[in-house]
């Protein structure tokens, strides 16, 4: 029996007596409902739940998250009903999800603190959905959570009439562990079982010397094992595989793991094999993918890209091992709430007109390879030889398979450190190479245009920091590879301005202006003007308006710039009306161009030798800018120039044994080394007609991001010049500063 008497705004007290009167009955037979033992002060909401009887004596602290069953979620600041309230306006977000259309809100503080209780709860379990229990005054309201969005029920008065909430703990107390949103095919591994004394024993550092070569190739997958095993849950996941049939994976604390409750929820984890208990360790991915779209599974996509056919095995993606979706697990609850229940998205927050919830079904993916991200590369000139492996795995996957990933991002870019036989000493050494990896957005290219290789692209893919200024600036659009090659050089940016040194001071303001930013108009959501400028000028700038330079060693701090000092901002020309994301900081001169020579600095620059990776940037940057100025010249060419030029070879560098190694997966592009650097002979900002003269340098000059062999000539002949690159050129993460 519930208390008779409800104050009109809920007190802790009154929570606690009423939680005690719920236990004190039979309406539980199996939970016990306790309140949250961490009180927040100031709070908006007071949080308590049901747990199971044999787990309540471990409920404590921020544990509870481990073992809630059901939430109750007490508004202690106001009567008013929360999902009554009119939302914030939305703000969509690309790079959590990839896809248009999944909204993140901003919502009000008592829903943003619900949303987060119950993701918290998602982030420790193994779950499909989970329920929460709504009081604000004398009135409830009964929330469903799942990947796709969440159901709310018609607010009822559990005062008046206290049936309905009785009902719905008593159905609730005689739910199965499936009903109530566990998933079943993930059970929980204690301490003490064999399965739990395996994955100690695999985490322990080895007994041999590390230094060699086999041992240390795996070293960093036991590390993050380790490292995953600390304070954490740890569980025994099944993977259905359509061959190979129920395939079972020993993992602990996810080594990623999506920040929000809705969307593919991604979790990775670092895993053994139950079959191969003492084997390399293995990934495993966790995801809900969306039903109905034209995509593959991406296991599916991985084994066309490993199979034999079409040219063998594509370089530098991962190694399928197994996949499958897991049985009866769909997160669409709208099928069973339909016109009796109010159904939302999260962002959709008291829309009336809010689109329909997705469908995604629960989705394991295990690959052989455990990488290491890109953000650990040691020096720049590594760098260089990860985005080599990356341009031909892409190029490959394209031209071979027919395949197109249409997310290069700074999470699917991977280091993979694996053992090659030197040709000299016979010995096996550590090469690490770069991994392209997450196919899951990938698309298969049915018929692509052989004229301009478009592929049709209803929505926008991607993520929002990496994707082309095309992309983001014109939707619909035709993707085509130049945009893909363009991703490339944006996370070629993002990951030198981060751990290179440069002349950027403020990295965080840089990256927010750049890779961040975005406007809206008539509901649509653009990217932000600092990336297309800099792509129809050629030119990037630090916060100072200065070209952005990189140094081979760290320069000093920035000299003191006059309050008083004018700058004039093309920005500010564009539309003064309409909202920039550029901050007042992030000027641009009115007349720059990229012909301002990079060797014009300022006295305290000359004491810092320039970084060759320039020049690099450079040539990209100069092809970007033909690029755009065909693309927005009225008279747009139909196909897309290929211009073929042989460099003479450069001689092959045996500086170290990355650098050896690695090209040998190159050879074909030793004696093109080089070839098509653009003649950065571009100088008309004009998007009006082209004459002849000005169409036929531009077209040689954006030829290079039409092949992806012209791009990896490039980059190895970059590659190939190791020896003046400095070697201790990585600094600390400038956004950590």
């Amino acid at each position: 029996m519930l208390p008779s008497v409800v104050p009109s705004i809920p007190s802790i007290a009154h929570l606690i007596s009423q939680l005690a009167a719920l236990n004190q009955g039979q309406l539980l037979q199996e939970d016990v409902a306790i309140p949250d033992p961490v009180v927040r002060k100031g709070a908006a909401v007071a949080l308590a739940g049901l747990y199971r009887r044999s787990e309540a004596m471990r409920v404590s602290g921020t544990s509870q998250w481990t073992h809630a069953e059901l939430l109750m979620e007490y508004r202690t600041d106001e009567p008013g009903d929360p999902f009554a309230q009119e939302p914030r306006p939305l703000r969509r977000r690309y790079d959590l999800e990839g896809l248009e259309g999944e909204d993140n809100v901003e919502p009000e503080d008592v829903l943003e603190r619900i949303l987060s209780d119950a993701t918290w709860v998602f982030n420790s379990q193994q779950r499909t959905h989970l329920f929460t229990v709504l009081f604000f005054a004398t009135k409830a309201r009964f929330i469903c959570w799942d990947r796709a969005g969440y159901v709310v029920s018609e607010p009822f008065d559990y005062v008046s009439d206290p049936s309905k909430l009785i009902l719905l703990l008593w159905r609730f107390a005689r739910m199965s562990r499936q009903q109530r949103g566990h998933d079943t095919t993930a059970s929980r591994i204690f301490p003490g079982c064999a399965d739990h004394e395996l994955m100690m024993e695999r985490a322990k550092p080895p007994t041999v010397n590390v230094e060699d070569a086999p041992t240390q190739v795996h070293e960093h997958a036991r590390a993050a094992f380790a490292d995953s095993l600390a304070n954490a849950v740890c569980w025994r996941l099944k993977v259905d595989d359509a061959k190979k049939g129920p395939q079972y994976f020993l993992v602990g604390e996810p080594r990623f793991q999506s920040p929000g409750l809705t969307g593919r929820g991604t979790r990775n984890y670092v895993a053994i094999d139950a079959a191969d208990p003492y084997g390399p360790f293995v990934y495993l991915k966790d995801i809900w993918r969306i039903v109905g779209i034209s995509l593959q599974q991406e296991g599916d996509v991985l084994e066309t890209l490993n199979g034999p056919e079409d040219g063998g095995p594509v370089p530098f993606v991962p190694t399928v091992r197994c996949h499958g979706h897991v049985r009866h697990q769909e997160a669409q609850h709208q099928k069973l709430f339909q016109d009796t229940r109010t159904t939302h998205q999260l962002g959709s927050l008291g829309s009336k007109s809010a689109p329909p919830l997705k469908t995604r079904r629960h989705y394991r993916l295990i690959v052989n390879e455990v990488s290491l991200p890109l953000s650990s590369f040691q020096r720049g000139s590594e760098l260089v030889g990860l985005f080599m492996c990356v341009i031909k795995a892409h190029g490959e996957a394209f031209t071979r398979k027919g395949f197109i990933h249409q997310d290069i991002s700074a999470e699917n870019v991977l280091i993979f450190p694996t053992l090659r036989r030197s040709p000299r000493s016979g010995e096996m050494q550590v090469v690490r190479t770069g991994l392209l990896a997450n196919w899951e957005l990938a698309r298969h290219v049915d018929e692509v245009d052989e004229v301009d290789q478009r592929i049709p692209q209803p929505i926008r893919v991607g993520t929002w920091q990496f994707m082309s200024a095309n992309a983001l600036n014109h939707l619909p659009k035709m993707f085509i590879v130049q945009d893909h090659m363009e991703s490339i050089f944006h996370l070629l940016l993002y990951q030198a301005i981060r751990y290179l040194p440069s002349n950027c001071y403020d990295v965080r303001d840089f990256v927010s202006e750049y890779f961040d930013a975005y406007k809206q108009q008539d509901g649509v959501y653009y990217g932000g003007r600092l990336k297309i400028f800099a792509m129809r000028r050629g030119l990037l700038t630090n916060p100072r308006s200065e070209p952005l330079l990189f140094y081979r060693s760290k320069p000093g701090p920035p000299t003191e710039i006059s309050k008083t000092s004018k700058t004039s901002s093309v920005l500010e020309d564009v539309s003064p009306t309409t909202h920039t994301a550029i901050s007042a900081s992030m000027r641009m001169e009115h007349e720059t161009d990229s012909t301002i020579p990079r060797t014009s600095q300022s006295p305290m620059e000359e004491k810092h030798a320039p970084h060759p990776i320039n020049d690099l940037l450079d040539d990209i940057l100069c092809s970007l800018k033909a690029h755009y100025a065909l693309y927005h010249s009225e008279d747009r060419p139909t196909r897309t120039a290929t211009v073929n030029v042989e460099l003479p070879g450069l001689e092959q560098d045996t500086n170290t044994n990355n650098i050896m190694f690695l090209m040998q997966d190159f050879v074909e592009h030793i004696d093109k080394a080089g070839g098509l650097r653009p003649t950065r002979a571009v100088r008309s900002s004009s998007t009006g007609s082209l004459s002849p003269a000005e169409r036929a340098e531009m077209e040689a000059d954006a030829a290079l991001l039409a092949s992806h062999n012209a791009m990896i000539d490039l980059f190895v002949g970059y590659y190939q010049e190791m020896q003046s690159w400095p070697q201790n050129d990585r600094v600390p993460d400038a956004l950590r500063k």
